[in-house]
This record gives C-alpha cells, structure tokens and sequence, in this order.
C-alpha cells in the first residue's frame, strides 16, 4: 500500500496529472464554450419565434423542380448499391433527378449491377466508367463523374450536385430541402443531418457514432454556422449549387482535393475562403421527423478504429498541413476545435487512468490518495469529473431528441467505449501520418458497407 501511496506523490506523476487534468479541463472548457453560444441562439429564437417563419416539407412543393444529380461513387459496391438505388427510387418525393453511379472499370460485379439498374431504371440511373483502374481515391471518382455529367445531362444540365455513399438511406423530402434552398434561397452548400439508423441497444459500436452524430448534428454545426464559421460536409447529404463546384475546378484544377482523406471537408474550407456560402439544415416533416440521411455505421471495433484514422488524419493532420489556420478568428476557433482530437483522444484515456484510483481507492482499499497530491490538483480532478458529467448529460439529451429517451441510458457505458476507440484512432492517425511514406497517396481504405433491411428502414 505504501508502494501504491509513493506513486501518487512521485514528481512524475503530479507533472503528468496536471498535464492531463489541465488538458482536460481547456477542452472541456471549449465545449462548454460552445454549448453556451448554441443555448445563446436558442433562446434567441425562442424570444423571436413569431419573427421567423417555420417552412415545412408541404410548404416547399410549390417551387420549380431544379434538375439534380446524385453522386454515388463505387467499389467493390455491388453487394449494396441495387438496394440502395431501389429504396430512393421507390421513396424520393422528387420527380427532376439522376442517380450518377461511378464504377471502375475493373470492378466487374459492380458494373453488372449498375448495368442492371439502368435497365429497371433508365429515367433516373446512368453510371460513368472512371478512366482509371480502382480504387483510387474517393476525390478523384467524384471528380471524374464531375466532369463527364456534360456526356448524359443533353440539353438540360444538372443545376444542384448531392453526394451520397452507396449505404445510404436517402430521405425522402431531402431533395426538395436542397431544391430550395439553393434555387430559391440562394446557397452554396448545404449539409443535413447524418444520423445512423436506430439498432438493438447491444450493437455497442455502431450506437456510439449515433452518440457523437446526435450531439454534433443538434448543437454543434448549427452553433458553427450561427457564428459565421464554415459549416464541413460530411460527405453524404452534402448538396452544392453547380456553379460552386465550378468555381473550385477553376481555382485548384479540381473540384476535390484527390490527395486529401477527407474531401468533403475539405472542400467545405475551400468553400468558405472563397465566399461561398455553407450551412446546414435542420428541418422537419409534418408527423415530426427530421430529414437527415441514415446509415448503418461501422458494428465492430477494429472497423471502427479504423474508419476514424481516416477521418482524424484527413481532418487534424492532412488538412492543417495542407490549407494551415487561414480565415478569420471564428474560422481559426473552429479548426482548432476539429483538429484537438487528435490530442484529446490520448488525453481522456489517461484521464480515466489517473481519475479511477482516487475515487475507487477509498472505496475498496481504504487508502485516501487525496491527501498526498496538492490541493490544487485535487480540485482540478473535481473539476474535470463535473466536466465529464455535465457532458455525459448534454449528449443524453442529444440523443434523446433524435432516438428517445430510452436509447439514450447507455449513453455512459457507450461514452466511455467511444473514447477507447478515439484514443485507438488517433494513435493511428498520428502513426499513419507521420511514419508512413507517401503518406498523402492513400488509396481508398473505405470500410465495408451494410445496406439495411427493410424491417430497419421501417
């Protein structure tokens, strides 16, 4: 005991708890920052509701049906994309649109199965062969469908641009939200909500992604586009006006960036910088569900490990080291705050590790370690665990809102859970970007993807 009661007091271990407390508390800090400036807005919309006027799914009808194309890039997809392709078709409330499937031309299975659907569907699915062999990236499939639409649009040219991977659940009304907003309200780009589909409450890993979506998607992005930062795409749901997407191919000689691992995002920035409006989009149907896109994410750990490597290499790392700190403090706060995972995924597992003993210790061993560490530091720890709390209380009422109070009971377990995945990624992504030759040429290294029954789409 005497042994375990030395280390608490050791120097090394009261510097690495301040490091790690002190860590700790900036960002939780910063997220309480940010939830302030979104309850902010909200009450400011509560003492100014008779001012705003609410639009609903049937109050949008009315407008010109401005032609558009959904993007779907392909590989290795042909096991999902009829069933994906079949349910839009059977459920978009929209008559003036295209499903473009990018397929390569070493992708045999997914070329018969795009074929297919051209056949069933030949007023609303074309496919365009990329010129190279796949995979290549993400960017440069999209940028290829980007360029040949000229070949199947004739005389009648796609106004909006939507991607959309091919696990997607399309919403029914999301194309008249987009139709709207670009043609009438004038916007550039605009993001809807991606919420992963409601699973059995044991698919631990795949709620965990609803967790971090349902706070994000409810308070985060619209606080970001309140305080005139750039609003990121998330790469499905994401919807252009053309002329936007034309602007980036004349300024960078592509639409996305085909060496980044996150073009959606990127392309968000490049948006922003070049005075093209991004925002997003919260809107609701008459019987009160949200138009948000839906998918089965990620069910298992390493897939999960994974996916977000990817992600928080092309967001903290690739993309710092690609377009820097430019824009103005509001757009200088927000990358920071996409760009602290990389350090805060380390640091809230360490939190755990330093954080247990002194509140298990007293319990099951008798030994108060609190008073061989300095007070400050004690109250610190305090400090930290109220932080921790009061967010495992905001991201239960996020999900809540979305998946009913009942989903949201496990938010603690799955909360922790996320954070082992986070700090696993990051290791990762810090290993991957740092170590790795060539490390800005990463092929496609998408996950494997799940299109879901029908028993969940009801």
């Amino acid at each position: 005991m005497n042994t375990l009661l030395s280390i608490f007091a050791h120097p090394y271990f009261i510097v690495f708890s301040y490091i790690v407390a002190g860590g700790f508390a900036i960002s939780g800090l910063d997220d309480l920052l940010f939830d302030g400036l979104y309850f902010k807005w909200r009450i400011n919309r509560f003492f100014n509701r008779k001012r705003i006027r609410n639009f609903t799914i049937h109050s949008l009808e009315p407008h010109k049906e401005h032609r558009i194309a959904i993007l779907v890039p392909c590989w290795r997809e042909s096991s999902v994309i009829g069933r994906m392709v079949h349910n839009a078709i059977k459920t978009i409330k929209y008559s003036n649109y295209s499903i473009i499937l990018g397929v390569y031309p070493n992708d045999k299975p997914t070329l018969i199965a795009a074929r297919k659907l051209i056949k069933r569907f030949p007023e609303h699915v074309k496919i365009i062969v990329n010129q190279k062999p796949g995979p290549t990236t993400k960017a440069d499939n999209l940028n290829s469908t980007f360029i040949a639409l000229e070949t199947i649009e004739g005389k009648n040219p796609f106004s909006i641009i939507i991607t959309h991977d091919s696990e997607d659940v399309v919403h029914p009304y999301s194309l008249r939200v987009f139709n709207y907003l670009i043609s009438q309200r004038k916007k550039h780009m605009v993001q809807i909500p991606v919420l992963p589909l409601s699973m059995p409450w044991w698919e631990l890993i795949h709620w965990t992604y609803a967790d971090e979506f349902s706070e994000n998607h409810l308070r985060h992005m619209i606080t970001r586009e309140h305080i005139g930062a750039f609003v990121p795409s998330a790469g499905v749901g994401t919807a252009y006006d053309r002329t936007s997407l034309e602007t980036l191919e004349k300024h960078h000689g592509r639409v996305f960036n085909d060496e980044s691992l996150v073009e959606d995002y990127h392309s968000a920035i490049e948006l922003h910088h070049t005075g093209h409006g991004t925002i997003f989009a919260t809107m609701f149907t008459d019987r009160g569900e949200i138009v948000a896109t839906r998918s089965i994410f990620p069910r298992h750990y390493r897939e999960a490990i994974r996916q977000k490597t990817r992600w928080i290499t092309g967001i903290a790392l690739q993309t710092w080291q690609q377009t820097g700190w430019q824009g103005d403090v509001k757009m200088k706060y927000c990358l920071f705050r996409d760009r602290k995972q990389v350090i805060t995924g380390s640091l809230n597992l360490f939190g755990y590790i330093i954080l247990i003993p002194f509140f298990i210790l007293p319990f099951f061993f008798e030994i108060n370690p609190i008073h061989h560490i300095p007070i400050i530091l004690w109250y610190l720890f305090l400090f930290d665990t109220l932080l921790f709390l009061l967010r495992i209380i905001l991201r239960m009422s996020a999900v809540s809102v979305f998946y009913g109070f009942g989903n949201s009971i496990l938010v603690p377990i799955r909360y922790v859970m996320g954070n082992f995945i986070n700090f696993s990624a990051s290791v990762r992504a810090i290993h991957h970007f740092f170590f790795r030759p060539n490390r800005q040429s990463i092929p496609w290294d998408k996950t494997s993807h799940e299109f879901p029954t029908q028993a969940m789409l009801k």
